[in-house]
């Protein structure tokens, strides 16, 4: 994740996974970037704040993508004249 701010200041990133401890913190900065590894089975948010704070000053919703399964796969199979 990337992160970009107005003016350089002490932030950090949280995750819903564990609240009360930063991600990766950035002192005197005005942008960053992060890459971590999850395993997630729902939808997780993330913001940034500045260390010791409870206000959010940014916050993105990283939504999870399911794929569905069941009757979909044996009409993704047919072939074109099939269906003429």
């Amino acid at each position: 994740m990337k992160w970009q701010a107005r003016e350089a200041g002490n932030y950090c990133i949280y995750s819903a996974l564990a609240e009360a401890e930063p991600l990766r913190c950035w002192p005197s900065h005005d942008g960053g970037e992060h890459e971590v590894e999850l395993h997630i089975s729902e939808d997780l948010q993330f913001w940034l704040s500045e260390p010791g704070s409870s206000v959010k000053l940014a916050s993105e919703l990283l939504e999870l993508a399911t794929l569905v399964s069941g009757g979909n796969k044996a009409r993704s199979r047919r072939h074109i004249w099939n269906l003429i």
